[in-house]
């Protein structure tokens, strides 16, 4: 026996495949695709969750800002097998 734990919170993806998807597509002279999701709230945002798989690597900016310092991100996979996927706040 032992003491209970303290409550904690998870996240996971999201389960069905139309809830994933992006628009505005753009080349850029080095052939890396640009694309772009606007999202408007009309409420005041304390927390954001975005869960994005790139097929290849991929830079996530928000308002112009990149959302973190990794670099080459998701890992490499077999695209064929599988997706990577990652999620930031």
């Amino acid at each position: 026996m032992s003491t209970w734990s303290v409550p904690s919170e998870f996240t996971v993806g999201l389960l069905a495949t139309t809830d994933w998807g992006a628009s505005g597509s753009r080349r850029r002279g080095h052939g890396a695709a640009d694309l772009s999701q606007g999202i408007h709230s009309q409420q005041d945002l304390t927390r954001a969750l975005v869960s994005i798989c790139g097929l290849g690597q991929f830079e996530l900016r928000v308002n112009g800002s990149n959302v973190s310092d990794a670099v080459m991100e998701p890992s490499w996979t077999n695209y064929t097998k599988n997706c990577h996927y990652v999620t930031t706040t």
